[in-house]
């Protein structure tokens, strides 16, 4: 009877391990890899342009071509833009994804 418990024991044991899952999906860092390329060599980019004469002479450029006085109001009314869109979204009936 023994024996017979034991070998019971045994063949569930190899039925429940057999019938295990694995739940867990390791992704390979080549993903990491393929979806960091364009933010760093954005990064890399603004690094090595950030003191360079290009970046100071297209400053200057754009400065003179707009002029040293511009200025728009828009600018007062962009900070409410989150707010509104927000407002317009319910009045659309849109279901917000967060609060």
């Amino acid at each position: 009877m023994k024996k017979f418990l034991t070998i019971l024991l045994n063949v569930v044991t190899l039925i429940n391990l057999s019938a295990q899952v694995d739940s867990t999906n390791i992704k390979t860092k080549r993903n990491l890899l393929k979806k960091s390329i364009v933010p760093l060599s954005l990064i890399g980019t603004g690094i090595l342009l950030s003191d360079s004469g290009f970046e100071k002479s297209f400053n200057t450029t754009t400065r003179n071509w707009v002029g040293i006085d511009f200025e728009t109001t828009l600018d007062d009314y962009t900070r409410y833009a989150p707010v509104a869109t927000l407002y317009i979204a319910d009045i659309a009936g849109i279901q917000a994804k967060n609060h």
